[in-house]
């Protein structure tokens, strides 16, 4: 039996500080401080990363990420550190939201002492006055029900603006293979395709795209179309 000793870096974050109001798509101010609450020194480097989100817990996968920032010096046992992170709040957001900061997010620190009080939400929300903005979604995909190793393809999809404002400028839509339909990370992109603006709130545009796929892939997969891309 191998034990590990307690006296280890314990990172934990002890305080929130962020206005009262803020406006989507402006600048806002958030500042914490960290604490290494373990015995011995937490040797840099590690990130924290700020969020924002209505919701009384963290879950990073639906909050919005405002941002984040290295820590690139050691802390030693018992002392603290302060961060200021300036960021734009998310054109999407509105109403009363907490700030969430997330100290040594990949747990570098952490994970050694099996720390897991690296999160702190902030005693108040901040008020985001929202402000009209574009929100392109993939509306329908249709493809073919085999696709051959190796073969064009044609992907047809249409996505809809469901925001407030016109979506302007350009974008790129990326059509990539995925193996799980419930988490759709990437498997392999086959293409990117251009679209250009003016797309009215509540208009849609169709593409119908030739795609390739890869050769020697065999197999049940997905073929998703991610919208704005970049």
């Amino acid at each position: 039996l191998s034990l590990v000793s307690g006296n280890l870096a314990r990172l934990n974050v002890t305080s929130i500080t962020a206005p009262p109001t803020a406006t989507a798509g402006q600048p806002v101010t958030v500042e914490w401080t960290v604490r290494n609450a373990g015995a011995t020194v937490a040797n840099a480097s590690w990130l924290d990363y700020v969020y924002l989100s209505a919701a009384n817990t963290l879950d990073p996968s639906t909050a919005l990420f405002l941002g984040g920032l290295p820590r690139n010096i050691n802390v030693q046992p018992g002392l603290s550190y302060s961060q200021s992170l300036t960021a734009m709040v998310p054109e999407c957001a509105s109403g009363p939201l907490y700030v969430y900061v997330v100290t040594d997010v990949t747990n570098k620190i952490n994970a050694a002492a099996c720390e897991t009080n690296n999160t702190l939400r902030s005693s108040a929300t901040v008020s985001v006055t929202p402000v009209a903005h574009p929100a392109l979604q993939i509306f329908s995909v249709q493809t073919p029900d085999i696709m051959p190793s190796g073969a064009a393809v044609t992907v047809s999809y249409v996505v809809t603006n469901a925001g407030t404002a016109a979506a302007v400028g350009t974008w790129v839509d990326s059509i990539y293979l995925a193996t799980n339909a419930n988490d759709p990370g990437m498997l392999m992109e086959l293409g990117r395709f251009t679209n250009s603006g003016p797309i009215n709130a509540a208009a849609t545009y169709a593409r119908s795209v030739l795609v390739t796929m890869p050769w020697c892939s065999t197999g049940a997969f997905y073929l998703c179309v991610l919208v704005d891309a970049e």
